[in-house]
């Protein structure tokens, strides 16, 4: 089955991949992550869009068509299951942003670029999708191993910073607790005097007594 010179299916495909894309770029306005290593940015870019074309217009192909009704039916049904989970994805990652979302939102659209090319018989879309690929994903697992990264050492700082203050008070907990020992040590010297006059108190009382008698 041939689908013609620009397949509408694969256009209605792009266009759903972008919707997410652009209601969280309008929301936040947050631009695009990217790691130190420039090419794998500057990569899933180029060829993002490469795919985009490619998805409906058959460049070196004579017209979009499939081997077999088949594949015809995995291309249709398996992009329409990938477009599915991506717009999931996107939804729970609206709600609460994770970096398993979020890799997941930038592998899927790879996935429909690649079974799309490989049903259609289509070499520059296979290869954009795969350059596509390792370029998003790349870039995507960087951006994610360095802000893990930040993330622990300002985990790492915030405890250090803990138990220098800890460390600070101690000093001074124990200052106080001399200071507080101190009188109740001078009160009961006072008391031991006492108890060592009364022996001598008694025999004056008791040479007085034998006087009288």
């Amino acid at each position: 089955m041939k689908l013609g010179w620009i397949s509408f299916f694969g256009a209605c495909l792009v266009i759903v991949i972008l919707i997410p894309q652009v209601i969280y770029a309008l929301k936040y306005g947050e631009k695009q992550k990217k790691c130190d290593k420039k090419i794998l940015p500057l990569m899933g870019r180029i060829f993002r869009y490469a795919c985009m074309i490619l998805m409906w217009l058959p460049l070196l192909v004579k017209e979009f068509g499939f081997g077999s009704n088949g594949a015809m039916l995995i291309y249709f049904f398996g992009n329409i299951a990938l477009i599915i989970a991506y717009q999931v994805m996107w939804a729970l990652y609206f709600q609460k942003k994770s970096p398993e979302k979020e890799m997941a939102v930038t592998v899927l659209p790879v996935c429909v670029y690649l079974l799309s090319g490989v049903l259609l018989f289509h070499p520059l879309l296979i290869g954009a999708a795969v350059l596509f690929g390792i370029g998003s994903t790349g870039n995507m697992y960087f951006v994610q191993k360095a802000e893990k990264e930040r993330r622990i050492a300002r985990a790492t700082e915030k405890i250090k910073k803990e138990n220098e203050e800890k460390a600070q008070k101690l000093p001074a907990d124990e200052e106080d607790d001399g200071e507080s020992d101190a009188p109740a040590r001078e009160e009961t010297e006072p008391e031991a005097d006492n108890t060592e006059e009364s022996p001598a108190e008694d025999d004056e009382n008791g040479e007085g007594e034998t006087e009288n008698g």
